[in-house]
């Protein structure tokens, strides 16, 4: 299904999630900071906190540079 026949089909609008709605509850955030990096359990739904996605660029001496990086870890078991 294409964004916008999602969109149509959710009644949802076509933006970034900035809070809750009627199909997912906010129950926590994060605060954008100069050099932060976040790690978090990749099995929660998240999301950018985009509020002012009109600011946005692709301008790399402006925009916004980030690194989604994932990775698996597990228990040693002796």
């Amino acid at each position: 299904m294409t964004s916008a026949e999602f969109a149509a089909t959710y009644k949802l609008p076509r933006t970034y999630l900035a809070g809750s709605n009627a199909y997912f509850t906010r129950i926590g955030t994060v605060g954008a900071k100069w050099n932060r990096m976040v790690f978090y359990d990749a099995n929660f739904l998240h999301s950018g906190d985009i509020l002012a996605p009109e600011r946005m660029t692709s301008d790399p001496a402006t925009g916004r540079l980030t690194l989604n990086f994932f990775y698996s870890s597990r228990r040693h078991v002796a």
